[in-house]
């Protein structure tokens, strides 16, 4: 039993749930529980490959006029880390979605974020090693595929060329023209 998530995205499969308080007042609703995915897949903008749930629960609270309005979702873990992620929606469309999380390792970053279409040629994603981790203070994107963020780095390791540096810690942010690091040490 459950909701049919292909049926309200082309971004989702799988078995969705959703217990709730709900107020509505003429057009508008307010809810605040927590939803709950089993066997499903969400891919978005910045996944290179869908992500998988066998189980997945989290806190989501809302309010929506007339298909318009904010849907903020917290306490949601994948892999041990915890994520946040407020969705602005009008009539129904994301206009646009927020992301924050605790540290994950790079490896999942690695393998889950298109890193290319994020930092894309401005770094070279491959001379990114496989230690250390990361944490989204935020990533924005918005509706047309404008997308920016601010990341802080720990403990990670990339070559420049021939010269490989390691432990590196610091923050990054980033926008569709430019990557800043720093400060790093």
């Amino acid at each position: 039993q459950g909701i049919d998530l292909g049926r309200l995205s082309p971004h989702l499969t799988g078995v969705g749930g959703l217990t709730s308080s709900f107020t509505v007042n003429g057009k508008e609703i307010a809810f605040d529980g927590r939803f709950s995915l089993e066997n499903s897949t969400v891919s978005f903008a910045l996944t290179k490959t869908p992500l998988l749930f066998e189980h997945l629960s989290a806190k989501m609270a809302g309010a929506l006029k007339m298909g318009s309005g904010t849907i903020s979702i917290t306490d949601l873990a994948y892999r041990g880390v915890l994520f946040a992620a407020e969705i602005s929606l009008q009539k129904y469309e994301p206009r646009a979605v927020f992301l924050s999380s605790g540290l994950i390792d790079i490896t999942d970053v690695k393998e889950h974020m298109d890193l290319d279409s994020l930092i894309g040629p401005t770094v070279d994603i491959s001379s990114i090693g496989d230690e250390g981790k990361v944490r989204i203070e935020k990533i924005s994107v918005e509706a047309g595929g404008s997308v920016t963020g601010s990341l802080e780095l720990k403990g990670l390791s990339y070559r420049y060329d021939t010269i490989p540096f390691h432990t590196i810690s610091g923050g990054l942010r980033f926008d569709e023209k430019r990557v800043i690091l720093g400060p790093l040490t």
